[in-house]
């Protein structure tokens, strides 16, 4: 009955109250589903002052963290997402973007309903203006990849690498590694996407660049974005390390430890593994005497296991390999 009365900030607090309990409580928010309380809440969001609306997808954004309602809640609130991103009040498009974030999170089913709701055209937009509402679009374009290697080719083919890229150049550490990972994701669907990655300026620099950022998360992030375009084949290792990426990976092999650490190891286990010249090139700039350093030091178990795989793709190929192990270290 609240949420049908006639003062607007007796609607607006029924609603903000809603969007608290569903947050804490599973099944409220199944008896707002059930009772379509949130289709009536839909039913008037247009008529709504900007606070009602923004209270409205905190609601959404509650309840979307529920993966058995989000099904339910996209066939309530479905039409509502697809119009509020339209909005010119920016902090109303973040809130819609992260509920569409977490609705994509669950499935692939979910991933597809959201880009039914033709929201693509918009995101885009949303990448080319401030900070806040570019970094939400980027957890949403992550989001998406993560569940269907046809979703990201239909974001690929609308220009996504491109308005990701430009924002490299910005000066805020959050943003950056959400950029570094949405990268990541899609690189490590097909060797086709970590070549046209690779291939998008200044994606390959800038990820050089940051392996010696001040902040150590932003370098891992680099670094995790490296690791994953060097899975796939040999020639793009050559190029990652043609651009100079070999010095920043063996500093960071040095200078960091545990799971920072260990994204920089195995991007050089999977250059290694390529071919004998990469694995070489890598002996030759201290990788292996670094990684031969780390594993004394290093204490965390999934880090020693990346060493301990990195060290056999490096000495695997022939003697001449296995000589600079023996003649280098005490293992």
């Amino acid at each position: 009955p609240l949420l049908m009365d006639n003062s607007p900030h007796v609607q607006n607090l029924a609603v903000m109250t809603a969007a608290r309990l569903c947050g804490s409580s599973q099944a409220i928010a199944e008896s707002i589903l059930e009772n379509k309380v949130l289709k009536f809440i839909a039913s008037v969001f247009e008529c709504g002052w900007n606070e009602f609306r923004r209270n409205v997808l905190q609601l959404v954004i509650n309840i979307g963290k529920y993966p058995s309602l989000t099904l339910d809640l996209l066939t309530q609130a479905g039409p509502m997402l697809k119009n509020s991103i339209h909005d010119l009040d920016t902090v109303q498009k973040e809130f819609t973007l992260i509920a569409l974030t977490h609705i994509a999170n669950h499935s692939v089913c979910n991933a597809l309903h959201v880009m039914e709701l033709q929201v693509l055209p918009h995101m885009l937009l949303c990448l080319q203006v401030p900070v806040n509402l570019a970094l939400k679009c980027t957890q949403l374009i992550k989001a998406l990849c993560m569940q269907s290697i046809d979703i990201a080719a239909t974001l690929l083919d609308n220009d996504v690498l491109k308005f990701l890229a430009d924002n490299l150049d910005t000066t805020d550490t959050k943003f950056v590694k959400q950029l570094f990972l949405c990268l990541a994701e899609i690189a490590k669907l097909s060797e086709e996407f970590a070549q046209r990655v690779l291939n998008t300026r200044p994606v390959l620099c800038k990820s050089i660049l940051y392996l010696s950022h001040c902040d150590d998360t932003v370098k891992k992030c680099a670094a995790v974005l490296l690791r994953e375009l060097s899975r796939h084949h040999g020639e793009i290792c050559r190029t990652i390390i043609q651009h100079g990426a070999l010095i920043g990976l063996v500093n960071m092999v040095r200078d960091t430890s545990g799971m920072m650490r260990v994204n920089a190891v195995l991007t050089l286990g999977y250059m290694g593994a390529k071919s004998d010249h990469l694995a070489l090139a890598i002996i030759h700039t201290n990788g292996l005497k670094e990684i031969i350093k780390a594993l004394d030091t290093e204490s965390n178990q999934d880090c020693l296991s990346a060493i301990v795989w990195t060290l056999e793709q490096l000495t695997k190929y022939s003697a001449r390999h296995v000589s600079f192990l023996n003649a280098d270290t005490n293992v």
